[in-house]
Order: structure tokens, then C-alpha cells, then sequence
């Protein structure tokens, strides 16, 4: 049985449930995770890679600026928020063009956190495509689809 925690797709684009840790440098350190086991949370900052790519979050910022580049995330108990800095780095070294991740509640059903200024696209891409999630929140779902 074979377990995927992330793709690439079109050789530029990192698709994760979550979105990326202060422990993943390159993308093929994802091949060491132990995908057969519980996901492990230790308090607020689990300093993990399979627990960060599950559970962290952008911050919630037009500019992207988080200080430091991976801060705690009050919102999800574990984790970190990240922003347009780490993404940056994480891109450039994989040689990739954006992030694109689910795991947020968002109310158009998708969100462009467009933080780079010198591009048209976006550094990270959230699609959540459950509408009205657990019927309260009155969202609408997306989907995204990829013609290469």
C-alpha cells in the first residue's frame, strides 16, 4: 500500500493538506517520514514534518509577513503559521512556483495569498472544497483543476 502525504504537480506546483515546517528544506526529505503511525502533536509547536505538513496554516496577512519566518499557531493548538518568506525559500530550492493546500475553512471556498508583488500568481493557493462546512459555516467549496 503506498500512503502519499504530498505531490508535485506539472513539476511546479507542492500540493499538501496543510503547508510547510521549519524541517522541510527540500521536498525529498518527505520520503523519511514514517507515513504507518500516529501523527504526533506535543504541544503547541510539535517539531515534526509529518504533524507541520498536516497541521500548519499561512498567516493571515496581505503582505505575508510573519516574524519570525515560522511562528506558534494559536489556532490549531500544534504547528506553525508560516509566510511569504519561508514560502520564498521553500519555492526557490525546490524550484516550484506555488503551494497548494486545503485545511481552511474559507469563505469563497479557495483563497490567492498573492504576497509576491512581482508576480501574478500566487505564492500559496488554499482550496477547501466542502461547502457550508459541519452546516454552519455557510461557505461555498472549490475545486482547482490542473490542464497540462
Amino acid at each position: 500500500m503506498i500512503v502519499f502525504l504530498s505531490c508535485i504537480v506539472a513539476k511546479k506546483y507542492f500540493i499538501v493538506h496543510g503547508g510547510l515546517s521549519p524541517e522541510l528544506i527540500d521536498i525529498a526529505e518527505l520520503k523519511t517520514i514514517n507515513r504507518f503511525c500516529e501523527i504526533p502533536i506535543d504541544g503547541i509547536i510539535a517539531l515534526n514534518l509529518f504533524s507541520d505538513i498536516l497541521w500548519s496554516d499561512p498567516v493571515d496577512d496581505d503582505l505575508g509577513e510573519c516574524d519570525p519566518i515560522f511562528k506558534e499557531n494559536p489556532t490549531r493548538g500544534s504547528s506553525f503559521m508560516f509566510g511569504k518568506d519561508a514560502v520564498k525559500v521553500f519555492l526557490k530550492k525546490n524550484k516550484l512556483i506555488s503551494i497548494i493546500r486545503g485545511h481552511e475553512c474559507m469563505l469563497e471556498g479557495y483563497k490567492f495569498h498573492k504576497w509576491d508583488k512581482n508576480s501574478d500568481f500566487p505564492l500559496v493557493i488554499t482550496i477547501f472544497s466542502a461547502p457550508n462546512y459541519c452546516d454552519t459555516y455557510k461557505n461555498k467549496g472549490s475545486i482547482i483543476k490542473f490542464e497540462v
